[in-house]
C-alpha cells in the first residue's frame, strides 16, 4: 500500500499556544479512533482559523482520501503545494491519491517529483516502486525498494514489497532474504 505521512508531533508550550496544532493533534487523535467524520469537522475548524495552513490542508487532504473524496483531496493537496513547494511529502501524498484513482503515469510523475524536492525520502522510494509494480514495470519497482533500503536499511515495508515482488518473479532465495 502507498505510505501517506500525515501524523503531526505534538510540540512542547508552543502547542498551547497554537490554536490551529492543538486542532490537527485533536482531530489527529480522533481519525486514529476512527472518527474520520468528526476528525474532518475540526481540521474544518483550523482552515476557518488559517485557511492556508499547509499542515490543515494536507490532514483534511488525508482524511478526504478516507471518507472516498478524492477529487477534495487532490484540490486540498494541489494548494498545498502552491502554498509550499519544498515540501516533498506534499508531491508523495498527490503521488498516492493518483494511484488510488488508477493514474499511474501521474503517480509515478508527483513520487518522482517527491524525490527531486528530497532525494533521500524514502517513502517516495517506496510509493514510487508501488506504482511501478501495479505498471507491471518488476525491474523499476525493484530498483525502487532497494534505492530505499540503501537510505533505510531496516525499513519493513521496503524489505517486504521487495521480498513480495522477487518472490512473485520466482527469485525465492533472494525475495525470502527480505521477508524474514
Amino acid at each position: 500500500l502507498p505510505i501517506c505521512i500525515a501524523k503531526l508531533k505534538p510540540q512542547s508550550a508552543s502547542a498551547a499556544l497554537d490554536p490551529i496544532r492543538a486542532l490537527l493533534l485533536q482531530a489527529q487523535t480522533q481519525q486514529q479512533a476512527g472518527n474520520i467524520a468528526a476528525a474532518a469537522q475540526t481540521v474544518s475548524q483550523a482552515l476557518a482559523i488559517h485557511p492556508d495552513h499547509v499542515d490543515a490542508l494536507q490532514h483534511m487532504a488525508s482524511l478526504q482520501r478516507q471518507l472516498r473524496a478524492p477529487t477534495q483531496a487532490l484540490a486540498l493537496l494541489q494548494r498545498a503545494i502552491i502554498l509550499n513547494p519544498q515540501r516533498a511529502d506534499l508531491f508523495n501524498d498527490l503521488g498516492i491519491v493518483f494511484q488510488e484513482l488508477g493514474n499511474l503515469p501521474k503517480a509515478i510523475s508527483f513520487h518522482k517529483r517527491a524525490l527531486k524536492v528530497d532525494p533521500r525520502f524514502v517513502f517516495a522510494m517506496i510509493n514510487l516502486g508501488v506504482a511501478y509494480k501495479r505498471q507491471g514495470k518488476f525491474d523499476l519497482a525493484i530498483s525502487a525498494y532497494q534505492d530505499a533500503l540503501q537510505h533505510a536499511p531496516h525499513l519493513a515495508e521496503a524489505h517486504n514489497n521487495l521480498g513480495n515482488l522477487l518472490r512473485l518473479q520466482g527469485q525465492l532465495s533472494q525475495a525470502k532474504a527480505h521477508l524474514q
